[in-house]
């Protein structure tokens, strides 16, 4: 778990999710998944995805930029003590 800001988001993301998912520890209501859909049409086609909590959990990479959007996966990091944002 990385505790500094100092560290790109991106790798902070990465390094606090990873080990997670990999464990399989990642437990998800299919409710939840059903309202991250849902709560993203009003978006254009083409933009819709990059809203989803989904998309950005599994489209992140450490390389800077990675998301164009990444708001959705910041309270799953906070359950797993990522809780390093800025603001």
């Amino acid at each position: 778990m990385v505790k500094t800001l100092n560290v790109q988001k991106e790798r902070r993301i990465c390094d606090t999710l990873e080990p997670v998912i990999q464990s399989h520890r990642l437990v998800v209501n299919a409710a939840l998944i059903q309202k991250d859909f849902d709560s993203t049409q009003a978006y254009s086609f083409e933009h819709h995805q990059r809203y989803q909590l989904f998309f950005q959990m599994t489209h992140i990479t450490r390389d800077r930029g990675a998301l164009a959007k990444d708001d959705r996966r910041q309270p799953v990091m906070d359950t797993f003590g990522g809780n390093t944002h800025a603001g």
